[in-house]
């Protein structure tokens, strides 16, 4: 159906790469590496660069999810999930991947868990 759709930019969702630079050494920001425990340990990459941003933690987006039923862990697994990064702690957490995609699912579950600086 027809409809009208407005679109408004909002720059506070993203990190760009000197915010993330600078938030290596800051500790009011945690850094959510999305990516497999693997990636993050730099064993293997489907990426140009192996490994991960120094000071960043490991919450992979697939031990989010039931494997079986595919849906969202309980709220109270997800939040150990993060709690244990530091990431509910964090006066702001950055989250990353490779290109975005695993990041995003790690972004909206903390938005979900009610981390309002993501």
């Amino acid at each position: 159906p027809e409809g009208e759709l407005t679109l408004e930019a909002r720059p506070g969702l993203f990190a760009n790469k000197t915010e993330v630079i600078e938030s290596i050494r800051a500790e009011s920001v945690c850094l959510i590496n999305a990516l497999s425990p693997e990636e993050h340990r730099g064993e293997t990459s489907r990426f140009a660069r192996a490994g991960r941003i120094a000071g960043s933690e490991n919450v992979y987006c697939q031990s989010l999810v039931d494997p079986a039923t595919h849906a969202f862990l309980a709220p109270d697994e997800l939040r150990e999930r993060f709690e244990s990064a530091g990431a509910l702690a964090a006066d702001r957490t950055i989250t990353y991947c490779g290109a975005g995609i695993a990041a995003s699912s790690d972004a909206l579950v903390l938005t979900l868990l009610g981390h309002e600086n993501v």
